[in-house]
């Protein structure tokens, strides 16, 4: 038995102009998602530099802004 079936070509299952709408609109989410992400990382650090004398809440707020600062977004809040 070959192992190189035939297949039937492929059909797109959108037009072009489809494609196009679906990549912007991706754009437009994941543009809100970086000015929301924005937005958490200054408040992480205020949470941290108030937790400063607990070391167990201190220790959870710098968890915080790890988790913050790591997301994909961290740089898009500092204008120059």
């Amino acid at each position: 038995m070959s192992s190189h079936m035939s297949r039937a070509p492929a059909t797109p299952i959108m037009s072009k102009e489809q494609e196009r709408f679906m990549a912007f609109e991706g754009l437009v989410q994941w543009t809100k998602a970086v000015a929301v992400q924005a937005k958490r990382i200054p408040d992480a650090v205020a949470t941290r530099d108030k937790s400063l004398r607990d070391p167990e809440q201190r220790h959870i707020a710098l968890l915080q802004v790890h988790s913050e600062a790591h997301y994909f977004a961290n740089r898009s809040a500092q204008a120059p």
